[in-house]
């Protein structure tokens, strides 16, 4: 009773600063920390810009990555790797109850790498992409290839693969009728998946999809489409990290814009014009619970072209898809592994 009172006040409270276009609730994101450490913290949106977050949990000798936290936040699922010099890596979904605090391995597998979960609607099933070993995944620049969609059933317990085309290695976004998952191919095409035959239908040129929760609007990122400059800088750093350039080589060539997309008119809206971005897999795009803000995080090459550098942006968004000024929330230098925006303070 106490946890639905809470949850009720924070409705109310979400409802009335949407109306005055505040930020609120709570940025949920992974973070490393020292060697061997990373944090799942929560940011509260609500007293912003005071910094006002903490640590939800610690992992030590482990990286915890792409936090998706179910629809009642009792539970959230993390991708967890386990290094340690006799095993090497594991990697493995885990859930976490937030009232208990214990966590379940659910999805682990000596040939392949699970990652990018996004819960369900009603919270019954769990979409992720899955990468094989053999692939040819590069440990060093945690590069994704060959990924294909799955769907992990939680009460069936079982898993089932759903598409053979590749797809850019970012959440899956849900339909609300959870017949349906919007993703990015490979070639950057949004497509539309049919979950019931594994069938595609091309949306829009973009990737790093994301629905907005009434599934009306498609936010997304896309490149722009005028000719590529090159400086001497690009050449000399293509020549000493080809490894590289799998993930950077169109952001150094291109810009990025992050469009909206209206799903019934098929409107599109330019959101911002040069966000920082690099296609990684870490890049996010994120509605705010009300759908009157997003949530928007990538990366740039600073001075020294061997760094990446990390910015957050949130910018308001009206019913009528009228688009305000961004706000900075993070950077530069800030490393994320993932988030997600959340009504209230889950645990509770």
């Amino acid at each position: 009773m106490l946890v639905l009172l809470i949850l009720t006040i924070c409705s109310l409270t979400i409802s009335n600063q949407s109306q005055r276009g505040e930020l609120y609730g709570f940025l949920a994101y992974t973070q490393p920390q020292i060697s061997h450490v990373s944090e799942l913290r929560l940011l509260n949106l609500s007293n912003f810009p005071i910094k006002d977050e903490f640590v939800l949990y610690s992992g030590h000798h482990m990286s915890i990555k792409f936090p998706d936290y179910s629809p009642d936040l009792n539970k959230i699922i993390i991708q967890v790797k386990i290094s340690t010099p006799k095993t090497g890596n594991r990697y493995a979904l885990n859930v976490m109850n937030l009232e208990s605090m214990k966590m379940v391995e659910l999805i682990e597998n000596d040939e392949f790498i699970p990652h990018h979960p996004a819960w369900s609607p009603d919270g019954k099933q769990i979409a992720l992409l899955i990468t094989p070993f053999s692939s040819g995944y590069n440990e060093k620049w945690n590069y994704y290839s060959q990924n294909h969609i799955y769907i992990y059933d939680l009460e069936l317990q079982e898993l089932k693969k759903v598409t053979t085309t590749n797809f850019i290695p970012n959440k899956p976004s849900w339909s609300l009728d959870k017949k349906h998952l919007y993703a990015s191919r490979e070639d950057r095409v949004i497509c539309q998946v049919n979950l019931k035959d594994g069938s595609i239908r091309e949306i829009t040129e973009g990737f790093l999809p994301s629905l907005s929760h009434d599934g009306k609007v498609l936010a997304f990122k896309t490149y722009k489409k005028e000719a590529a400059v090159v400086n001497i800088n690009q050449i000399f750093y293509k020549i000493i990290f080809p490894e590289k350039i799998i993930y950077t080589e169109e952001a150094f060539l291109k810009k990025a814009r992050i469009k909206i997309r209206e799903l019934s008119t098929e409107r599109e809206i330019i959101i911002e014009n040069n966000p920082p971005s690099c296609s990684l897999p870490y890049d996010e795009l994120i509605w705010a619970p009300g759908d009157d803000w997003l949530f928007y995080y990538g990366h740039k090459y600073g001075l020294n072209i061997n760094k990446l550098v990390g910015y957050a942006y949130v910018r308001h968004i009206s019913p009528e898809l009228e688009i305000g000024n961004s706000i900075k929330i993070f950077g530069p230098s800030y490393d994320l592994f993932g988030a997600d925006w959340i009504r209230g303070k889950p645990g509770i």
